[in-house]
């Protein structure tokens, strides 16, 4: 349950993981209507690891546009679904993947979205809308109670709501839009 745990994004937790006598697990997750959901258990570990389409390509973030091209091509051959052994499912969690990550400017936005789904992790300190932040040349800032600042870029203004986080703290703020 603990490898579970590690690999669960955008929220979702393990509130129970049982395994039964056909090997199979069931999965029921918090903040959701109680959805239990019966699946192998490499199904399950393979379904979580999907969420992440650094994952799904088998590399880290900080991966080429060649590496995530070399990846893609050498998934595409193994999992297609016209070959033997082909998995309709993944190729197509690898077609997404790769769509995402070949893109400079999707992927951006996805490293934003992944970063945000982590934070999400730690309590929050405050809600606040943009128009409370300070705008200083293409920055828009809050004030900490510790005295420190969290920034957050006028580029990524555009999606919120998002989690910045104190520069000197652990403190997090969500900032909702206007």
């Amino acid at each position: 349950m603990s490898y579970m745990m590690q690999h669960l994004h955008n929220g979702w937790q393990v509130d129970q993981a049982i395994l039964s006598e056909e090997d199979r697990v069931v999965v029921i997750r918090f903040g959701h209507d109680w959805d239990p959901t019966c699946m192998k258990m490499d199904e399950v570990l393979y379904s979580i690891a999907e969420k992440d389409h650094y994952n799904v390509l088998g590399l880290k973030r900080t991966c080429s546009l060649d590496e995530v091209k070399q990846a893609y091509k050498k998934l595409v051959l193994r999992y297609h679904p016209d070959r033997r052994n082909g998995d309709e499912a993944k190729f197509h969690a690898i077609e997404r993947a790769y769509k995402v990550l070949s893109d400079p400017k999707s992927r951006e936005n996805y490293d934003v979205q992944l970063d945000n789904s982590s934070r999400l992790d730690h309590p929050i300190w405050q809600v606040v809308t943009l128009d409370e932040l300070d705008s200083n040349e293409g920055l828009y800032t809050f004030e900490c109670r510790c005295g420190g600042i969290m920034e957050l870029s006028r580029h990524l203004s555009n999606q919120l709501p998002t989690i910045i986080q104190c520069e000197d703290c652990s403190t997090y703020v969500r900032v909702d839009p206007r």
